[in-house]
């Protein structure tokens, strides 16, 4: 899942793309050398590298939302920060560039500075971050999207994790990688199954370097990146996955 966060000054938004290749979203996220939140939806149109706001607003001011699409007609903010954690869930028509609730999928246990996955057409993920249930978490929820309806997972990532970042193959598996853990930062990688819904360990993922507050780059589907990061050996690093074999390299 690929997140913008310097579209017009925003920051902490989420952006939900059509894997048809024609556009991206920003929603929400903080105004410009501002604490402000905001709840513009701005669409960025991939042929011209142009950007306007789409006249559609969250359902409340949001940064910290991740973001999941079904890669055909809709896409979802989930969760996210508004001085509360977020509980509601809403959809994004792609048709129409307009906003509705979708009740059914909101967050079970809401929390800030989640991951996200979009998965392989049919259903989503609402990973880690810091949740209300008592702060930074292992778990995961599942947005099924012919339902739009979310569940828990049992399966759990391999520690408590918030602002790592997340690869998705977009077949039959997606990473998280790095992040804030229950310890400080971490370089550690989990690798999920779609077909199983479950999480493994997977140590050749590991980030070069260990931080948190770091960005993911789904790719074209050989490979992914992660960039970025609060440290200054890690802000300035790269690494790529190769989804085929899973290792890190920098």
């Amino acid at each position: 899942m690929l997140k913008l966060n310097s579209l017009s000054g925003f920051g902490g938004g989420v952006s939900v793309s059509r894997t048809s290749g024609i556009n991206g979203y920003i929603c929400g996220g903080q105004s410009g050398g501002s604490p402000t939140k905001i709840d513009e939806i701005e669409k960025l149109v991939y042929a011209t590298d142009t950007s306007t706001l789409t006249g559609a607003e969250t359902l409340e001011l949001c940064e910290t939302t991740a973001g999941v699409t079904d890669q055909v007609a809709y896409g979802y903010g989930l969760s996210g920060d508004n001085g509360h954690r977020i509980t509601a869930t809403f959809r994004l028509a792609f048709s129409t560039d307009t906003i509705a609730a979708a009740t059914d999928a909101d967050a079970i246990d809401p929390r800030y500075s989640p991951e996200s996955l979009s998965g392989e057409g049919t259903a989503g993920y609402l990973i880690g971050g810091n949740a209300a249930s008592g702060g930074r978490t292992d778990t995961s929820e599942k947005l099924t999207y012919s339902t739009a309806t979310m569940a828990t997972m049992t399966s759990t990532l391999i520690g408590a994790i918030q602002a790592g970042g997340c690869i998705d193959e977009g077949v039959t598996h997606g990473y998280q990688c790095g992040g804030a853990g229950a310890s400080g930062n971490t370089d550690l990688g989990d690798k999920l199954t779609y077909a199983t819904d479950t999480w493994a360990a997977t140590t050749d993922a590991d980030l070069c370097y260990v931080d948190g507050h770091i960005q993911g780059l789904s790719g074209e589907g050989t490979a992914g990146y992660i960039a970025g990061g609060t440290t200054a050996t890690a802000g300035s690093t790269t690494d790529k996955i190769t989804h085929a074999t899973d290792p890190q390299s920098t």
